[in-house]
């Protein structure tokens, strides 16, 4: 199980799957998902979403992803500090995410070869 949290998902199939690890936390409301991994609750970032507020980069050491079901669209962020990494990688009309760069290369769709944005 990975540190914090995996999400993989495809915009145009939705989310495949999401596997929470230990310092990971979900919630789920109104056909969206935050996802946390740090000192952040999640059900107050979705909250905040569902307000139509943007994601803002937290001060508490965290990484968030929030998938917004409505609109099939990813927004991921990590802490301002920099102490937890975000890692994601792209795959054939997707992406697979999360805190954990074991988890993500350890993925069947993942390379492992090095790319820049």
């Amino acid at each position: 199980m990975p540190h914090g949290f995996l999400l993989r998902c495809r915009p145009s199939e939705g989310i495949r799957e999401i596997t929470v690890g230990e310092g990971g936390r979900r919630a789920d409301q109104a056909g969206c998902t935050a996802l946390t991994a740090g000192q952040l609750d999640p059900a107050l970032v979705l909250a905040r979403h569902l307000e139509g507020r943007p994601l803002e980069s937290p001060e508490d050491p965290a990484v968030v992803a929030v998938w917004d079901g409505r609109t099939r669209r990813l927004e991921l962020v990590r802490d301002r500090t920099g102490l937890h990494p975000l890692f994601y990688s792209e795959i054939s009309g997707g992406v697979v995410t999360g805190p954990d760069a074991r988890a993500i290369l350890a993925e069947p769709d993942v390379s492992g070869e090095l790319g820049t944005p």
